[in-house]
């Protein structure tokens, strides 16, 4: 009996480690559908920006550049292997949500992991704590 309970018990620990690296993937795709969020808005706004309007270009960790909009009806996106190509602001805004669906579908799958992890983490719980019991 006491070998039951060690198999459960390092079955638990599993689970838990597995939950742990479940909980950080969710945050980093809770994270990234924020950013794809906020690409999304942006292209609306250079859509709606008048050319040759002063704008803040964001060169990244919070670093601006103030510079004159020459383009608001194509932007340049990253297609990989550093290869940038043109698209209009719409089939970019496009290829965005269709990203944000995916990463939401992804995030949605790592819930429902998750719950199941949780639930058969409960169930040993109890397994455990009746044969600790019963002792």
């Amino acid at each position: 009996m006491k070998e039951e309970v060690q198999k459960k018990y390092l079955e638990f620990q599993l689970i838990q480690q597995q939950l742990e690296q479940l909980q950080q993937q969710h945050l980093l795709a809770q994270t990234q559908v924020t950013q794809l969020r906020v690409v999304k808005d942006a292209l609306e706004e250079v859509q709606k920006t008048p050319l040759k309007n002063e704008v803040l270009a964001p060169l990244g960790a919070g670093v601006f550049v103030k510079t004159t909009l020459q383009e608001n009806a194509k932007v340049l996106m990253n297609v990989g292997a550093k290869t940038a190509v043109s698209k209009p602001i719409g089939e970019a805004r496009g290829i965005v949500e269709k990203q944000m669906t995916e990463v939401t579908a992804f995030e949605q799958d790592l819930q429902k992991a998750m719950m199941q992890f949780v639930a058969r983490s409960q169930e040993l719980q109890r397994e455990m704590q009746k044969e600790a019991d019963g002792e």
